[in-house]
């Protein structure tokens, strides 16, 4: 079973002074070791406020999980890399989420895609169930 069906990044526990560390050190990430290490969530504040977003690194994982699911986007026609798992999730946004697609932007580069929302904890929980939700989907 590919370990990414257990994808819950919803789950996580953001501690209640995050926007204190963000304060004071410029940015909060989950440092817990995970299994899923093609992920990185962030939250950071810039000149338009707090940004909450996630990073996926497809090849910080090197795992056999982790090259399905690439060869599983490639098959549906999208580049195995940021660019092509950007398009991926926001196709899945637009057709699965739409009205909430409007608060999501990102950005991407060839070995990485962000995503993220702006100022609000409860949508990047949003966030984070609907990235989960596009990583199982692809599996089934």
């Amino acid at each position: 079973m590919n370990k990414y069906l257990e994808l819950h990044l919803e789950n996580i526990i953001i501690p209640d002074n995050y926007k204190k560390i963000v304060s004071e050190t410029g940015e909060w990430s989950y440092e817990e070791a995970t299994i899923f290490i093609a992920f990185d969530l962030i939250i950071i504040e810039t000149a338009r406020g707090t940004n909450y977003e996630c990073v996926i690194n497809p090849y910080n994982d090197e795992s056999e999980d982790m090259k399905e699911l690439n060869n599983i986007v490639e098959n549906n026609g999208y580049g195995v890399n940021g660019y092509g798992w950007e398009d991926y999730f926001f196709d899945y946004l637009q057709k699965n989420y739409s009205d909430f697609s409007s608060k999501v932007g990102s950005y991407s580069e060839s070995d990485t895609c962000g995503i993220y929302v702006m100022d609000s904890l409860e949508d990047y929980t949003e966030l984070l169930g609907v990235i989960s939700k596009g990583i199982r989907s692809l599996l089934s």
